[in-house]
């Protein structure tokens, strides 16, 4: 599963974005199709969940829809942004496998994801104030 945050459409439509970054990051194992991306537009406050073919069967459009609806937009009405997507990675892998991804450091996915996008300075899509500082790595 990947996640993309961006802030803004700027213009374009969030089906275009998502089936673009799909098909270029090429999500899933190959000839599998299993992938899973969730976009999010932070300005729009737009979200989309693209799935795989091989996924299709399991997570459908109204599958998807419901995870948007019902586990990750509560959280974010409540500027929980963490919180809501580490509910959407365990709702995914709960659909797909389940219970929850496997993780080679026995921690789950979730923090995984968190760790990795404040490594990256993004923050998991917090407003800037609430970031934390980058340090320098030597």
């Amino acid at each position: 599963m990947f996640m993309a945050i961006f802030p803004s459409l700027e213009g374009d439509s969030v089906e275009d974005v998502a089936a673009r970054l799909e098909e270029r990051w090429k999500v899933g194992r190959k000839g599998l199709s299993n992938g899973v991306l969730l976009v999010v537009f932070l300005k729009e406050r737009k979200l989309r969940i693209e799935v795989g073919y091989g996924l299709e069967p399991v997570i459908t459009d109204a599958v998807a829809a419901s995870i948007i609806r019902d586990v990750i937009a509560p959280r974010f009405r409540e500027q929980r942004y963490a919180a809501g997507l580490d509910a959407a990675v365990d709702a995914v892998f709960a659909r797909i496998g389940g219970g929850p991804a496997p993780s080679p450091r026995s921690k789950p996915p979730s923090h995984q994801v968190r760790r990795y996008l404040r490594h990256q300075g993004r923050g998991c899509a917090q407003p800037a104030s609430r970031r934390e500082p980058r340090t320098a790595r030597g």
